[in-house]
């Protein structure tokens, strides 16, 4: 499985614990007991993640603020320091080129965090964008490890190597800190819909990788979970976010992918701007939305019907939910059909199965999620 595949900088430990896949042209673990042991640890408790094959873009120079601003619909001029912003780059038609996260360190540098199966291409469409700029955009990725800690314990476990008072830290927010005695930068983010955190190690690259091995070593000794790319896959679907090149690409607008919270609707002059002010005006036709599956489990691709067996849309991402017990998933209908409670009908290998539209997150929000009132201590 390693010929001709990428490796990250924890690749010695999960070639010998993990069951290994090619993600992204990258060799990763799927998972090193079981997808639903280790989802269930992350919901209950704490999971670590190598998520090195994403990309680390790092933007700076006096024009820094300028050029992200021109790449997203999102509000970045207004970003303070120690902010981290979910949003997409868009192309010209409003087509998503990616979604990422972008840290700003200070007025003159900031981190943008890539889809793995993007990297090459969002690299030479912002330096493209950039000419005329006063901004240096590099890949820093190789050089860069990148570790997810997530989990309602997840606060508890990291606190344990860090010099840091993780309860000043608040979501979407990030700091420079010291994991053992190595400099990183923590954001309290993450891809599960648990409270969480990324860690990011610099100077530590694929062909020196002791700083990532030891962290890792530690925080799973310290009570966090070795998790795969399985149980990734079930955390975010479960949670209602979307997986790049199968629920959103340049052929969906984030409009259409239920995302337009990420636009500032009066900014003007981004890439793509006039294409998704033209849609805000006139309405969209289709409009993503997750669902609950009563029986069976959808899979990619598999069509959605109406009640009276009218063909409205298409599945885009399905599986089984661990935490429901019940075949989740999204996909794209018709917006007459996108209203949270509407039922709808999933062709599962050539049976109709029951399914019902709903709000993300799919979980009870009392009990999982970053959002429920009572955590561990």
């Amino acid at each position: 499985m390693s010929n001709g595949l990428k490796k990250t900088q924890l690749f010695s430990y999960h070639i010998e614990h993990g069951k290994m896949v090619d993600f992204a042209g990258f060799n990763l673990p799927l998972y090193y007991s079981s997808i639903v042991d280790e989802h269930n640890s992350v919901r209950e408790k704490a999971g670590i993640f190598d998520i090195s094959h994403m990309g680390r873009i790092k933007v700076v120079g006096k024009d820094a603020t300028s050029v992200l601003d021109h790449l997203v619909p999102s509000d970045i001029a207004n970003l303070k320091e120690g902010k981290a912003k979910y949003t997409v780059l868009c192309n010209e038609s409003g087509g998503i080129v990616d979604d990422i996260i972008i840290l700003k360190v200070t007025a003159e540098e900031f981190i943008v965090v890539v889809n793995a199966v993007n990297r090459e291409k969002d690299l030479t469409w912002m330096q493209k964008q950039s000419l005329g700029f006063d901004a240096k955009i590099e890949d820093i990725s190789d050089n860069t490890a990148l570790i997810s800690v997530q989990g309602p314990m997840s606060a508890e476990v990291v606190r344990k190597i860090s010099d840091l008072n993780l309860d000043g830290l608040q979501r979407f927010n990030h700091t420079k800190a010291k994991l053992l005695s190595y400099e990183a930068l923590i954001s309290r983010t993450g891809y599960t819909g648990e409270d969480g955190f990324e860690i990011f190690l610099p100077d530590c690259s694929v062909d020196a990788p002791e700083r990532a091995l030891q962290v890792w070593g530690r925080l799973i000794e310290e009570g966090a979970k070795p998790c795969g790319l399985g149980a990734r896959d079930t955390l975010r679907l479960e949670a209602g976010m979307c997986l790049y090149a199968q629920d959103i690409d340049e052929s969906t607008t984030p409009l259409e992918a239920a995302l337009s919270w990420l636009i500032k609707v009066d900014k003007r002059g981004y890439i793509g701007y006039e294409s998704l002010a033209t849609q805000m005006q006139k309405g969209i036709r289709r409009l993503r939305v997750c669902f609950i599956l009563q029986e069976g489990i959808a899979r990619r691709g598999y069509n959605i019907f109406s009640e009276s067996k009218e063909k409205v849309g298409v599945v885009t991402s399905g599986t089984y939910s661990p935490t429901l017990r019940k075949g989740v998933g999204m996909g794209y209908v018709e917006v007459e059909y996108a209203k949270p409670e509407t039922k709808l009908l999933i062709d599962v290998r050539g049976k109709l199965c029951c399914a019902v539209v709903k709000k993300p997150p799919l979980y009870d929000t009392t009990k999982y999620g970053w959002s429920r009132q009572h955590q561990p201590v």
